[in-house]
């Protein structure tokens, strides 16, 4: 008979989400958006069991209980429609892969499975920009806007937003390859994600990836690689500055100040977005709402009745206070912040955090889909590409 190992086949589909979730939105978003679901749903079954094989019982118990209550108090106040919506899902998905990577087996047995398996993740790379390149040519995969003459990089997706959180997968991903040997083809494809995350336009994609290559660059042992490398970055830096207008000719800088003069504001509005929020839960919210909140979707009706455009509120923290209370936001900040303990260097908790906190506060982490499905493979990036530590590691787990 055919028996399925469920572990197994929830760290496949977090390696292989960057290409299947493109490769599905091709065909129909709903049907990326199932993959995620059905990830999510072996992730919960592997976190739950894990709990109980262990005798983590307490964590079992309030897991589940946070879950199954929020399932009900959305559901009552909200509708059936809302527990089934991409945004409850999105932090339900978002949550059962922060408590997998904070458990030290299961992240471990991840990150042992992955190193074991990059022949397979490097197909999964190929075919994710093979359909990249596919919607450019065929699904109008570039797109100009702010009155430039430079296209945006949208890929498949309806948002760039999409396609650049996927790039920060793949350059973590790809980043914790073997060096030794495809050193050359490591660094061209890093260098193609970056440039492809600016061609997004994606502000927050950006600041996040500049954390990346920091942390990345501080990973590098030999002091001699790292003058060569900041030496050949000046000279490249001078010469686009003085020989090209690509630093301020570039759809990055043309949606910036194009937010700037016809938005009036530089976060095109997200300001307000939150200021609506919060001052609608500080002034008319009841006590159980103040808890446990009033649902992404009355999020998205208080911010309608203001200004007239059905939006959330682009900030996960705002979200998660406003949207599921109190309960929901210090859920969250602490899932976070045990992060922390994969990381052995001080600097490497810092870049972490930041990377997490630019991401959630300046646009969303949560609602990203495509990116928390894969959260395992950002977490290992942190954990092995620390100063010394990432050769030792790798040999180590292999």
């Amino acid at each position: 008979m055919f028996k399925i190992n469920i572990r197994k086949t929830t760290y496949e589909l977090c390696m292989a989400m960057p290409a299947v979730f493109t490769v599905l939105y091709c065909i129909k978003e709903s049907a990326a958006n199932k993959a995620a679901i059905l990830l999510m749903v072996f992730a919960y079954v592997v976190l739950n069991a894990h709990y109980m094989r262990n005798g983590k019982k307490l964590k079992f118990f309030l897991f589940n209980l946070l879950s199954v209550t929020y399932i009900v108090y959305i559901g009552f106040i909200c509708g059936a429609s809302e527990i089934i919506s991409s945004f409850f899902y999105g932090y339900l998905l978002t949550f059962i892969m922060l408590l997998v990577c904070v458990e030290d087996e299961l992240r471990e047995e991840f990150i042992e499975y992955f190193l074991s398996g990059k022949r397979r993740f490097s197909v999964y790379v190929l075919i994710f920009f093979l359909t990249t390149v596919f919607s450019v040519g065929v699904l109008q995969g570039l797109k100009f806007e702010f009155g430039s003459k430079v296209p945006v990089l949208y890929g498949p997706f309806n948002i760039p937003h999409m396609l650049a959180y996927i790039l920060m997968v793949v350059y973590c991903g790809v980043s914790l390859f073997d060096l030794e040997n495809k050193k050359k083809l490591v660094v061209a494809i890093k260098l193609i994600c970056v440039g492809c995350i600016v061609c997004t336009a994606v502000r927050s994609a950006v600041l996040a990836t500049a954390v990346l290559i920091v942390c990345d660059f501080l990973s590098i042992r030999k002091i001699s690689k790292k003058a060569i490398i900041l030496g050949v970055g000046f000279i490249v830096l001078v010469f686009l500055a003085t020989n090209t207008d690509i630093l301020t000719n570039n759809p990055l800088i043309e949606k910036t100040l194009y937010a700037t003069e016809v938005g009036g504001s530089i976060t095109n509005g997200r300001e307000w977005y939150r200021q609506i929020a919060l001052s609608y839960y500080a002034t008319k919210t009841t006590l159980l709402e103040k808890i446990f909140g009033v649902g992404i979707s009355g999020v998205v009706e208080v911010i309608y009745s203001v200004l007239r455009v059905r939006i959330q509120a682009h900030n996960d923290y705002v979200n998660l206070l406003v949207g599921y209370g109190m309960v929901g936001l210090i859920s969250f900040v602490i899932c976070q912040l045990r992060l922390s303990k994969i990381c052995k260097s001080k600097m490497n908790i810092i870049l972490l955090q930041l990377f997490i906190f630019i991401l959630a506060y300046y646009n969303g982490f949560a609602l990203y889909i495509m990116l928390t499905a894969s959260l395992p493979i950002v977490v290992a990036f942190f954990e092995l590409k620390q100063v010394g530590e990432f050769n030792t590691v790798e040999k180590n787990e292999l």
